[in-house]
């Protein structure tokens, strides 16, 4: 990837780049339609590796810098959690939903209930794991661990059947033990010309000496592989610790316009953004994942270092993608 942008938690704008992550292997896209009891699905078939950050690329390694997808490249269509915890049919670990995605129709969605990935998402092969123990409803979750190793983890995917110009998407989040300050990234969507949107995490827009909190909800729009110039939005609302958060997203690549976030249902407040760069049209989006990069540290207390205590552990549940708004279950 290019380079982190810099301190956009502090600033509308940052210096440094980030690029859309890149798959280094290609994976088969099996058809469907999105729903009936799949833990993952898509109305796709083929096949192919894709750049996140690119169109059309396939199996091409990205720059290494500080904030690498390098990672990216190292990534399994499946992963299987353990069947001697699968438990009885039916039972939760987490709400009453069990399988957020079964009898939806949306484009793509993952509820990991069947505990694991199947294409034509595919998922980084360390420190990743389909688990049993901390799902937001059902009884799976995806697990990104060792995060003060700052790896790069994503769930991804190179297609975006039924999808356009406009992303609607909902997943459930869980940081523990809090959201670092540093400036990272958890979505990441990107278009036909290597521009793309973020959903992030750092610092607050505002910083109180007397009242500091953990990391909060950012808004990014990135031009091309690069990443700069960029069009980042912090905010003042936290993001909840060792809690589980309905996190909702619309990306207007059709206007266009910058992001927009929900936490809970309640829109997060973005800082006005900078004036340049001029947010351009999207025209298609062809390539999503969710996961983690942190571009500084992962302290709870600094932004640009990892003095504890620090990020360790992040869970992702129930995604879902489409053109319309889908909610929270």
């Amino acid at each position: 990837m290019g380079k982190a942008p810099d301190q956009v938690g502090m600033s509308g704008s940052a210096s440094g780049s980030a690029s859309g992550a890149t798959s280094g292997s290609s994976s088969g896209a099996s058809s469907g339609d999105g729903s009936a009891g799949s833990s993952s699905s898509a109305g796709v078939s083929g096949s192919g590796g894709a750049a996140a950050g690119t169109a059309g690329s396939s199996g091409s390694a990205a720059p290494s810098s500080d904030a690498s997808a390098s990672g990216l490249g190292d990534t399994t269509s499946t992963s299987d959690a353990s069947e001697a915890s699968a438990g009885q049919d039916g039972q939760s670990d987490g709400g009453a939903v069990t399988a957020s995605c079964a009898g939806t129709t949306h484009p793509l969605c993952v509820d990991f209930e069947d505990g694991k990935v199947d294409p034509p998402w595919t998922l980084s092969a360390n420190d990743t794991a389909i688990e049993t123990g901390n799902a937001a409803h059902g009884r799976y979750a995806l697990h990104l661990s060792n995060l003060k190793s700052h790896p790069t983890l994503y769930l991804q995917t190179p297609k975006m059947p039924g999808i356009t110009d406009v992303l609607w998407g909902r997943f459930y989040l869980y940081m523990s033990p809090a959201a670092p300050l540093g400036h990272g990234d958890i979505v990441r969507a990107n278009d036909v010309n290597t521009n793309w949107y973020e959903v992030g995490f750092a610092q607050p827009g505002t910083l109180n000496a007397a009242n500091p909190t953990t990391g909060c909800y950012l808004s990014d729009w990135h031009t091309g592989v690069s990443g700069v110039p960029e069009k980042g939005q912090p905010s003042q609302t936290v993001i909840p610790a060792a809690k589980y958060a309905c996190v909702e997203f619309y990306f207007d690549g059709a206007t266009p316009a910058v992001g927009q976030v929900w936490s809970d249902g309640v829109e997060v407040q973005l800082a006005t953004p900078p004036a340049t760069p001029v947010v351009q049209k999207a025209v298609q989006f062809v390539s999503f994942a969710i996961g983690i990069t942190l571009y500084h540290g992962d302290s709870l207390v600094n932004y640009n270092d990892d003095t504890p205590p620090d990020l360790t552990d992040e869970w992702l549940d129930d995604i879902a993608l489409d053109t319309t708004r889908i909610g929270c279950l």
